[in-house]
């Protein structure tokens, strides 16, 4: 969620997906695409690097296939 509140996404935020292929990287946001070439690939970098080393620590090696991560969240009143 913090990474996807700093690309300033549409709010409140149902589910998001991300997609990390290669040097692909890919985000929705309650179903809409997130532009990606904001400040020329920066983001792309480094969403896929904090993603990656996530997974990294979580399964003790490098991640160098497709990773994705699918959340849904419930709004609560």
């Amino acid at each position: 969620m913090g990474i996807t509140t700093s690309l300033k996404t549409p709010r409140p935020i149902r589910n998001l997906k991300y997609e990390i292929e290669g040097q692909d990287v890919r985000i929705e946001v309650n179903s809409e695409p997130v532009p990606m070439d904001l400040n020329s690939g920066f983001s792309k970098i480094i969403v896929s690097s904090t993603i990656r080393g996530m997974v990294r620590h979580l399964k003790l090696e490098d991640p160098d296939g497709t990773i994705r991560i699918e959340v849904d969240t419930e709004i609560q009143s």
